[in-house]
């Protein structure tokens, strides 16, 4: 398997953005549920998308979601991921 630069890169911070709310309910649920494999792989699943709606943006708009990691992927996965179902998050 081959993977870019920049969906890496993408991985890592959505990654880091949900250990770093692991403590919201959601998440902690989603954890207890699928534990930290099966979050791994929900979150894998998440990276083109959210790399399509990055592109997707003007360029003035990506410049208001700078820093990618700590502005647009927890503000994308808190309007596209859909917690609510801890045995499957699922894109919205």
């Amino acid at each position: 398997m081959t993977i870019d630069t920049e969906s890496l890169i993408t991985a890592m911070c959505l990654w880091e953005a949900v250990l770093e709310s692991k403590e919201e309910p959601q998440i902690k649920a989603a954890f207890e549920n699928l534990g930290t494999v099966g979050m791994r792989f929900y979150v894998a699943q998440w990276v083109e998308p959210a790399n399509k709606a990055w592109e997707a943006l003007s360029e003035e708009e990506k410049e208001s979601s700078i820093p990618f990691d700590w502005e647009f992927v927890p503000d994308w996965i808190a309007k596209h991921v859909d917690l609510s179902h801890a045995h499957q998050p699922i894109i919205v």
